[in-house]
């Protein structure tokens, strides 16, 4: 939750933004402190509305409240945005003459990307919805997101009420292939639940667009979540694992057992029933 937290936000950038104003004062030979403030803030806003355009947001409205703010424009690491604005610092350093040219092309390009891309991905999401009406689930929503090379290549998540479908799509096949996953909609009220007794289960339900749930195996072969997050809430072993844009976050059946040899570093201690004995360890 700190990650693109206050720093990030509208209010904090302009705390951080006076704090830099009046400390580059006293090596500004006389710039006046509002000119330099105004500038920190516009670098900083500048940052925060390339935070916007992915996926993941940020949280633009700390400390008043903590929902992400974010389009589904650019990928979180996409080489053609990246890389003509690279580009131009680099052909600003190179040809002095041409600087202040290469500085306005890249705050062009800074704004014109993200709106061409989101202009392109209507094109996708009308396809995916002409689909659904095809396929018979005209109540069934295409949550159109960013994939590697986009505007070219998106994702796209079905939610049809119980199930997220997952396929890819393109500018040359809008309408997207065959589903490449099915998988079934997490509890949103169950989680809160567990959010409550398990603060990080709340901060997976604060931050997974599309949780699904996830069966983990129990076992002396398979213990409760051992690669994962293994917590014991309501005397249930829980596994959490988080990714956009489908993201694992369920506990088990109620009277689950978790592995024997699972530590005890979640509060209470997770103990399963003894396989030798039969009998239930206490706690």
């Amino acid at each position: 939750r700190h990650h693109r937290g206050l720093t990030h936000s509208i209010l904090g950038g302009a705390v951080m933004a006076a704090l830099l104003a009046a400390a580059f004062r006293p090596l500004s030979r006389g710039a006046p402190w509002l000119k330099v403030f105004v500038l920190a803030y516009g670098c900083i806003l500048l940052h925060d509305f390339q935070d916007v355009i992915t996926t993941y947001g940020t949280q633009l409205f700390l400390p008043f409240s903590d929902a992400r703010i974010g389009l589904p424009a650019v990928f979180i690491v996409d080489p053609i945005y990246t890389g003509v604005l690279l580009l131009a610092v680099i052909l600003g350093f190179a040809v002095k003459t041409r600087a202040k040219a290469a500085a306005l092309a890249a705050l062009a390009w800074i704004f014109l990307y993200p709106a061409t891309s989101l202009g392109l991905r209507e094109i996708v999401a009308a396809a995916q919805e002409k689909r659904l009406a095809a396929e018979g689930m005209p109540k069934a929503v295409a949550h159109v997101t960013t994939d590697g090379l986009s505007p070219i290549f998106w994702k796209v998540v079905v939610d049809d009420g119980v199930n997220y479908r997952v396929r890819g799509a393109s500018l040359f096949a809008p309408s997207g292939g065959p589903d490449m996953a099915v998988r079934a909609k997490a509890d949103r009220a169950e989680l809160r639940r567990i959010g409550r007794d398990a603060p990080i289960a709340a901060t997976y339900d604060w931050f997974a667009e599309f949780p699904r749930p996830v069966a983990t195996p129990t076992g002396r072969d398979s213990p409760c979540g051992w690669n994962s997050t293994p917590l014991n809430v309501r005397r249930r072993c829980i596994m959490l694992a988080a990714a956009r844009p489908i993201s694992f976050s369920r506990p088990l059946p109620p009277r689950s057992a978790c592995a024997k040899d699972v530590p005890p570093h979640s509060s209470p201690p997770c103990h399963p029933p003894s396989a030798r004995s039969g009998r239930s360890a206490s706690g």
